[in-house]
């Protein structure tokens, strides 16, 4: 599986909408989300996706500093579409991310809001929780740390 790492003046006009279509298709559609996706971060967040054969975003993530925390990545809007699910492209995703807060961004570690249902998903990409469950758009989720020390 091939992905593209892009800032956000890199991303070309059809990747961007293809990012978009597939975050709307997600998390307003199946997940029922009812709040505005465009949030000012993808301005400056750093866009790991891959694409399917025609061009649709299949799985997604941005990564950026972490605002109010020196040395702290913060990853976000993470998903796989429906079609994708459960052939390991979640784990992969999450990988290349690792890897380039690690080697790129030069981070210490990285934040991630983890919704509630996938806390078990991303313990098995070696974050561990650090905090009580919480609610985001009327979602539980749960906040995770994953510490790059424990990779090197």
């Amino acid at each position: 599986m091939d992905f593209k790492i892009r800032r956000f003046d890199e991303l070309t006009r059809d990747e961007l909408y293809a990012l978009f279509q597939a975050r709307t298709t997600v998390f307003a559609g199946e997940q029922g989300i009812k709040y505005p996706d465009a949030d000012g971060v993808d301005k400056y967040a750093t866009h790991i996706f891959a694409t399917d054969e025609v061009g649709s975003v299949i799985a997604n993530l941005r990564i950026y500093f972490k605002e109010d925390e020196s040395g702290v990545a913060h990853i976000g809007r993470c998903l796989v579409v429906k079609d994708y699910r459960g052939k390991g492209l979640g784990k992969l995703l999450v990988e290349r991310a690792i890897d380039f807060a690690r080697d790129d961004m030069r981070v210490r570690e990285i934040f991630i809001e983890a919704q509630k249902q996938a806390e078990k998903f991303y313990a098995k990409c070696g974050f561990k929780t650090v905090g009580d469950v919480y609610t985001i758009v009327e979602i539980p989720h749960v906040e995770m740390r994953y510490y790059i020390e424990d990779r090197i």
